[in-house]
């Protein structure tokens, strides 16, 4: 019928070429009306019948996509923007920066990070790696490679594994938990994570809890810093000069918005680049040395090194409409 309808159209505009080709296809359809001695104003009820039902239907199909729209606009408003006042994540973030560095209400204030680096630091370090190692291992191994920098406590998170991606996440459970004595001893005991892989009565890691998950809120906030950096400079040819250049208004802007915990971090994300920057153009490596070095607890590791250090790419896995980075 569809074939029929649109061979008319094009008769009635002149087209006859392209309505034969068109009634050919309809076949039967073609055959039945022109052929049969059907009165002429059954027909044309028939064809304008036909045309209301499709508007009818074109009208319906409108009326759901504003409703869907509609219902789009209002969850838009409803969601928090990223760092809103009273967040749950930044109010985590907030409590572990007090904890992870005591000093952090006078850090990155200024235009030059602390010089003091991790020296002073006694713990907690976190970490993280994936519950059951693989590959990567299960984050021991990183921590003690140079067991004489350890702060006095460290804490290996587990993230959980969804196929080929390890999720990240403020309520990651420790795994493990490093200790070092005045005297250099290492000792080290599972948490409630790794309760199923070592088949012992874990330690009890409720203390731990609030300052990990502001700890890997806070890895978040450098990895969106971080690339926000290395954007800026790849388009300006030189690094920002405060986070206010990385937090204008749309369209000029590099960040959707700014956090305390960005403003402390801001400087050591900035020199880290400098030296990357400096490495490359005297030939020693400029990756390597690009790399911030965060103080007190805010890295993940001996020397202050963030967690993510990577650009941030998104992967999106079709088969599964899931997104990872």
């Amino acid at each position: 019928m569809a074939w029929y309808l649109l061979g008319k159209d094009y008769e009635r505009n002149g087209e006859q070429g392209k309505a034969n080709y068109c009634f050919n296809r309809a076949e039967e359809v073609y055959e039945a009306f022109e052929l049969s001695k059907v009165p002429a104003d059954i027909w044309k009820n028939y064809e304008m019948r036909l045309l209301q039902v499709e508007k009818e239907r074109e009208k319906r199909a409108k009326r759901i996509r504003r409703a869907l729209l509609a219902a789009v606009i209002l969850l838009l408003c409803l969601v928090p923007s990223v760092g809103a006042p009273g967040d749950p994540g930044e109010r985590l973030a907030a409590e572990a920066f007090d904890e992870l560095l005591p000093e952090a209400k006078s850090a990155g204030t200024d235009d030059e990070p602390d010089k003091n680096g991790n020296e002073e630091y006694d713990g907690p370090l976190f970490t993280a790696a994936a519950i059951g190692g693989g590959k990567e291992g299960n984050g021991l191994s990183g921590l003690l490679d140079k067991p004489s920098r350890l702060p006095s406590h460290s804490v290996v998170l587990g993230m959980e594994r969804a196929g080929r991606w390890k999720i990240w996440s403020r309520g990651m459970p420790a795994m493990y938990g490093i200790t070092r004595d005045p005297s250099g001893v290492i000792g080290i005991r599972p948490y409630q994570g790794a309760k199923e892989l070592c088949g012992c009565e874990p330690a009890d890691d409720a203390a731990l809890t609030k300052t990990a998950a502001g700890w890997a809120e806070i890895q978040v906030h450098g990895a969106v810093l971080s690339e926000a950096v290395r954007r800026f400079h790849e388009d300006r040819g030189r690094l920002p000069k405060s986070l206010n250049e990385l937090a204008q208004p749309f369209p000029n802007n590099w960040l959707s918005g700014r956090s305390p915990e960005m403003k402390a971090l801001f400087p050591h994300f900035v020199s880290g680049r400098n030296a990357r920057d400096s490495g490359k153009k005297q030939g020693k490596g400029g990756e390597a040395a690009g790399v911030p070095r965060l103080p007190g607890g805010l890295g993940s590791s001996p020397d202050g090194k963030p967690f993510f250090t990577d650009p941030l790419v998104v992967v999106v896995d079709r088969k599964k409409s899931q997104a990872g980075g």
